[in-house]
């Protein structure tokens, strides 16, 4: 991953390609792919065989196009076919209206379709949602007085360290809005719980203590492991009003990789850094 010389930003693998995907920027196809999506643009035999440089110089010319994902999306494939190769080899679809404001706000889906991609690449992860701070209010939506004990978001409430362990699920990621259920949400926070390093980390991109809802959850998980030790982040990363959401995705991207916590919140990236991730992390149709 390419940066600036001042950037601290650490590798979230290849621009726009699934995490999954290895190789050189740019390359999120194999082969076989590449050579269906000629095909399908009526490349001449001779260059489908050979393939490499050459084709791709082929399809970027008749497609008008130079990104891969582009190439995809002017093929006439059958759509549930090109939506499974958008799909398995491509980062999330990044909005359109981004094109005009780089800095838009993340809005919950923005940040589940990019978690849940880390949920393919890493089996023992597992990804709670991106949630309103009343994650743990009584379900307001039932109406039966037994269904009312029911939280807002129960999984969480009713979340098991020792059962998740034996599911093969010991990396939690979590997202939360300051915003209750009821508004339109301010501003992104998030934790990380690695269960058999028995740690749980806060980060506020602001550097401001955990609110009350979130402490209390994190003490909760303390209850259930009393090995469990919480940590949080003090330190200032955000200085706009635009990118809590980018760093909270990248804080759970490092915490995958096996960052250490404390080293991480020492070395903070800038709001420019989080606003050009936004090209590694989504993917545009053209």
């Amino acid at each position: 991953m390419a940066h600036t010389r001042r950037s601290k930003l650490k590798d979230v693998g290849i621009k726009a390609c699934h995490p999954r995907i290895k190789g050189r920027d740019g390359d999120c196809l194999p082969s076989e792919v590449l050579k269906k999506v000629s095909n399908t643009l009526g490349a001449p035999r001779n260059l489908t065989l050979k393939g490499g440089k050459v084709l791709k110089r082929w399809i970027t010319r008749r497609t008008k196009c130079k990104s891969e994902r582009c190439w995809v999306e002017k093929t006439q494939m059958d759509p549930s076919e090109k939506k499974m190769i958008v799909t398995r080899y491509f980062r999330p679809t990044m909005p359109d209206n981004w094109e005009e404001n780089k800095t838009e706000w993340l809005d919950t889906l923005n940040i589940t379709n990019v978690i849940q991609q880390y949920e393919e690449v890493y089996p023992e992860f597992k990804f709670f949602g991106a949630n309103p701070i009343d994650f743990s209010a009584p379900n307001p939506y039932k109406k039966d007085s037994l269904e009312k004990k029911e939280c807002l978001q129960d999984e969480i409430c009713k979340m098991d360290l020792k059962k998740l362990m034996a599911q093969g699920k010991t990396k939690l990621g979590f997202v939360y809005n300051l915003d209750p259920s009821d508004k339109e949400g301010s501003h992104w926070i998030a934790s990380f719980t690695d269960i058999p390093a028995h740690r749980s980390y806060y980060f506020d991109s602001y550097g401001y203590e955990a609110p009350p809802q979130i402490a209390r959850f994190l003490r909760s998980l303390t209850l259930q492991d009393p090995s469990m030790k919480l940590q949080y982040n003090a330190r200032r990363f955000q200085y706009g009003e635009s990118e809590c959401g980018m760093y909270c995705l990248y804080f759970i991207i490092r915490m995958l990789k096996g960052d250490n916590f404390r080293k991480f919140c020492r070395n903070p990236p800038s709001d420019s850094d989080m606003t050009d991730l936004r090209n590694w992390l989504y993917s545009k149709k053209n």
